[in-house]
Parts: structure tokens; C-alpha cells; sequence
């Protein structure tokens, strides 16, 4: 027998090109720091750096005291916090690199 056909088909591709559509959306949301100018990448290196700050200091503030009841949704907070400190670490981390690049090419290039 052959396949039965949906009378709704075409609604699934119109699904899936939206779908496809807000993938690229999300990926477009922060630009690769190798794109950014000199200025921009300065700005939003130090804008990450504070964020990185803010969210170690949230943390530790978080994991100061453990709570001695509901410690299940506390570990969730803590897990929560450690993500957000991990994020915020490796945009920074990919923002420094970057940077050190463009200043290393820089004196290798004025150097010569």
C-alpha cells in the first residue's frame, strides 16, 4: 500500500521554514568579536568583563550559605549561577583572544 497522504502538508514546510528561520535569528543575535571594529571590540570587552564580575559575585554570594531546607531547588540556583558564569567566561575569554590577535599582529607588523 502507499503512503497516505496529510492534507495538512503544507503547513509542515511553512513550519519548517520557520523554524530554519528563527535558528538563523538566534545566531545572528551577538556578532562574532572578529566583526566588531577596534572601539566596539574595547567596549564590549570591558562590558563583559563587568558582567563576568557580576555574575562570579552573584554566585558566591549564592553559595555562601546553603539553605538547611528545599536544598534541591538551591543546587538548582547554584547550577543556574555556575552556567551563567561559565557563558559569561567564555564570551569574555573569546573577546580577550581576539583582541590580543589584533594587538599581536599589530606589534609584529610595526616591528618589521
Amino acid at each position: 500500500m502507499g503512503k497516505r497522504r496529510r492534507a495538512d502538508g503544507g503547513q509542515e514546510q511553512a513550519a519548517d521554514v520557520q523554524e530554519t528561520s528563527s535558528k538563523k535569528q538566534k545566531s545572528s543575535r551577538a556578532p562574532h568579536p572578529s566583526t566588531l571594529t577596534d572601539r566596539e571590540l574595547e567596549e564590549k570587552e570591558r562590558e563583559l568583563h563587568e558582567a563576568l564580575r557580576e555574575a562570579r559575585w552573584a554566585r558566591e554570594k549564592l553559595r555562601t550559605e546553603p539553605p538547611a531546607t528545599n536544598r534541591i531547588t538551591w543546587q538548582r540556583e547554584v547550577t543556574r549561577s555556575n552556567n551563567a558564569v561559565h557563558k559569561a567566561e567564555s564570551l569574555y575569554n573569546e573577546t580577550r583572544n581576539e583582541l590580543d590577535r589584533r594587538r599581536g599582529g599589530r606589534a609584529a607588523s610595526s616591528s618589521s
